[in-house]
Formats: structure tokens, C-alpha cells, sequence
């Protein structure tokens, strides 16, 4: 659903033993579409972009939070991006996200909020993309989850008591 994220590197994923909190942190790379304004400007913009992302993923509170940050152009735009996804409160079939979005431009305080202001536009119209994204993949997980509980059951239905009693016989002989 991101067409513009090229590539999603893994740079270091581990669960903290005592809160089992899933953190990964990536290296996105992606194709930018930079606003107009900073050509206009001078600025030589590349096509490609590079972010960081940090997640946190706690099943105890059933909350995701991913904040992610610019690498590229950091001389003229900084920018901060977090998303938190959790159960909603009200409803046990939703999920509840919140998006917050900075962006610092470097430069005279017109010149910044022009550069801000379209920043903030090409993130919103991308967050969109992600959220269409993100619940499909939330889709694909439960539809696996599914087949593979049904399967689990098949198996199960599948022994009788007599298979039990075989493999239970085999291990103490």
C-alpha cells in the first residue's frame, strides 16, 4: 500500500525479558516526492530518502508506537513522525490510532512554514497509505491465526485415547 517505501531493513529487534515488549528498530528507505518550494529554492533534493524507525510493541496494553525520523535533508527539514496504535476503550473490534507529525525547517520563519506546511501535506497523504497498509496485514494475520488454530483442532480431533496410550506406553518401556 506504501508504494513509495523502497526498502524496510531490520537493524536490531529483541524483546525486553521482563515487560515482553517487542522493540525493533528499521531503516526505511524511500522515494520522496520533496516539495516543490525547495527546488524553487535551490536546494538539490534527491528522489530517495532514508528514515529510522523505532517501534515498540507491548502485548500486555495491546499498544504499538512507532516514531520514525528524517536521515535525509536533515540540513533543511527535521521531522518527526509517531504513530500509536491500541485497543480502543470503547469498542473491543477497533483500534484506536493517533498520529502526530513535526517538522522543524530550517531557514526564515516564511520560507520554514511554506517548507513545513508542504512537508506536513506528503506525510499526510503517505499515512493514509500506511494505515490501509498496517490493516491488511493486521487482516492477514488474523485470517492465518484462524487456519491455523483450525488445523491445530483437526489434528487434535484426529487422536483418540488409544494413540495416547501407545506413545505414553512407548516412553516408559
Amino acid at each position: 500500500m506504501s508504494e513509495h517505501v523502497l526498502s524496510c531493513d531490520v537493524l536490531e529487534r529483541s524483546v525486553d525479558p521482563q515487560t515482553g515488549i517487542l522493540k525493533t528498530e528499521r531503516l526505511l528507505k524511500c522515494k520522496q516526492v520533496a516539495p516543490s518550494i525547495l527546488k524553487w529554492l535551490g536546494f538539490q533534493v534527491d528522489e530517495e530518502a532514508f528514515f529510522s524507525e523505532i517501534s515498540y510493541l507491548d502485548p500486555k496494553t495491546q499498544t504499538y508506537i512507532a516514531t520514525t525520523y528524517n536521515m535525509s535533508l536533515t540540513n533543511i527539514l527535521a521531522i518527526k513522525e509517531t504513530l500509536s496504535y491500541q485497543a480502543c476503550k470503547t469498542n473491543a473490534n477497533q483500534t484506536q490510532l493517533t498520529q502526530n507529525c513535526q517538522a522543524i525547517a530550517l531557514g526564515g520563519a516564511s520560507v520554514g512554514q511554506i517548507v513545513e506546511s508542504a512537508a506536513l501535506k506528503v506525510f499526510g497523504a503517505n499515512a493514509v497509505k500506511g494505515r490501509e497498509g498496517l490493516e491488511l496485514v493486521v487482516q492477514k494475520i488474523l485470517q492465518e491465526a484462524k487456519e491455523l488454530e483450525k488445523g491445530i483442532d483437526g489434528f487434535f480431533d484426529k487422536i483418540d485415547e488409544s494413540d495416547v496410550k501407545n506413545v505414553m506406553r512407548e516412553n516408559i518401556e
